[in-house]
């Protein structure tokens, strides 16, 4: 473990307490390790960035072919985290780097309830609920909550997480679209792969669980978000930017029958100031909603084999650019 086990790590200002372990782990293992509090401070010290064959770092830090260029020796890239949205995941694999993430089973499987919770949440209308306790357990005038069984439900992004989620809604026996560029997998028995107007025009549920990059970066606009049912309701836990806040905000406004349940924004924390604050129709979480005891738990171990099987020349159990396994560099 000697020619390729020099690795750094690039900590988030946000969580530099969780990469602790890691650092530990990997020094405990026989890594050298080096660490450094941006890409540039890696990037101006000429030995560590020549020597770096590794490079643990959060994917929401730009990691493009700048920075792939400035790091010769270096073959694996990875983030503790599932988001990737700030890595260029082509520049990477076309100069033979694999990159790796922190997609879980435990991670993934919490996205996956969260996002049903939320589903469920916005459809029965639980924040409402809440409210009328707290004035004295007064009714509505009119029911507003809505069962899911039979609902049809469109998922844009068929990862891991849509998988996951698609397995357990599939009891309340829903018809499932499914919407992304390449399907990688199979679809379950009855559900239809259809272009996203397709899926927009059709569906009472809105799940938006793609990865965030150049092709579904304002993947929804004012047009998208027009093409909804009447009553739909619009869920998004994967990654902010994919959907136009202000269009949302504004869509809302103008047809309060809409609900939505959103986790992540564009840029985060959600400006006080945002209108998305002011509606009633909006159940908004601090991009923590699918943060259990359970994912947190698995990422620091997951981060530590996944650069430990790097460095001994292996790809790790989780790959983002499979591609790239053709002419990676085993051994």
């Amino acid at each position: 473990m000697t020619e390729h086990n020099t690795v750094a790590i690039v900590r988030s200002p946000a969580a530099r307490s969780f990469f602790d372990p890691i650092a530990e782990g990997l020094a405990g293992a026989g890594c050298e390790v080096t660490e450094f509090e941006t890409l540039d401070a890696l990037i101006a010290e000429p030995e560590a960035a020549s020597r770096c064959a590794v490079l643990v770092t959060p994917g929401a830090l730009v990691v493009d072919a700048r920075v792939l260029d400035a790091l010769p020796r270096l073959r694996g890239l990875v983030s503790p985290f599932i988001g990737i949205e700030g890595f260029d995941v082509g520049a990477a694999t076309r100069r033979g780097v694999l990159v790796a993430n922190g997609s879980t089973w435990q991670n993934v499987e919490s996205m996956a309830e969260a996002t049903v919770l939320l589903m469920l949440a916005a459809l029965y209308d639980l924040d409402d609920a809440r409210d009328q306790l707290a004035a004295g357990w007064r009714r509505p005038g009119g029911m507003r909550s809505r069962m899911l069984k039979g609902r049809t439900v469109g998922v844009i992004g068929y990862g891991r997480i849509g998988q996951a989620v698609a397995a357990r809604i599939a009891p309340w026996e829903v018809s499932l679209l499914v919407s992304t560029p390449r399907l990688k997998v199979p679809l379950p028995a009855g559900a239809e792969h259809v272009d996203l107007e397709a899926l927009l025009s059709r569906s009472d549920i809105v799940l938006v669980l793609a990865s965030l990059n150049a092709e579904t970066r304002g993947l929804l606009g004012q047009a998208e978000l027009d093409r909804m049912k009447q009553d739909a309701v619009l869920v998004v836990t994967s990654r902010g930017g994919i959907v136009d806040e202000a269009a949302l905000a504004a869509m809302l406004r103008r047809r309060p029958e809409v609900r939505a349940a959103l986790d992540v924004f564009a840029t985060e924390p959600l400006a006080e100031d945002s209108p998305l604050r002011d509606l009633p129709s909006a159940i908004l979480t601090p991009h923590g909603i699918g943060h259990t005891r359970e994912s947190i738990a698995s990422l620091a171990p997951a981060a530590i084999a996944a650069v430990l099987d790097l460095v001994a020349g292996r790809p790790p159990e989780i790959v983002c650019n499979p591609d790239v396994l053709d002419t990676w560099p085993a051994g």
